[in-house]
């Protein structure tokens, strides 16, 4: 766990790591879609940076959910253990187990076109 500086809290790194691949994957989802890359970022990068991050800080993701809409909420509600499950007997296994990183989904991802661009973009 890292602390950042001000009152942000702790930062748990595989918390982020994981928080990064989940939206890399979306991603990479919307661009094998032929969705438009200023569709992508608005939709996986800036409205959980503006929007949703923010609002689950200061609510959390239950209330967040139960506020939206009735697809939304559903949704949620049918993924959540499914996620759940993939996290905690998949992915955390993995983690505790030291498993080698397979560079190759991160170097042939359409992703790195999306990050370059956010690149750009942010500078």
């Amino acid at each position: 766990m890292v602390y950042l500086p001000g009152n942000l809290g702790p930062l748990y790194p595989f918390t982020a790591g994981v928080f990064v691949a989940l939206m890399m994957a979306q991603i990479e989802i919307l661009r094998k879609k032929c969705h438009s890359y200023s569709e992508i970022i608005n939709k996986s990068v800036i409205e959980a940076v503006d929007s949703l991050n923010p609002f689950m800080h200061a609510r959390g993701v239950a209330f967040m959910v139960d506020n939206c809409s009735t697809t939304v909420w559903l949704g949620s509600r049918k993924w959540a253990p499914r996620s759940d499950c993939i996290l905690t007997q998949q992915a955390l296994v993995v983690v505790d187990n030291n498993a080698s990183i397979n560079r190759d989904l991160i170097t042939t991802s359409s992703s790195t076109q999306c990050m370059a661009l956010l690149k750009y973009v942010c500078s």
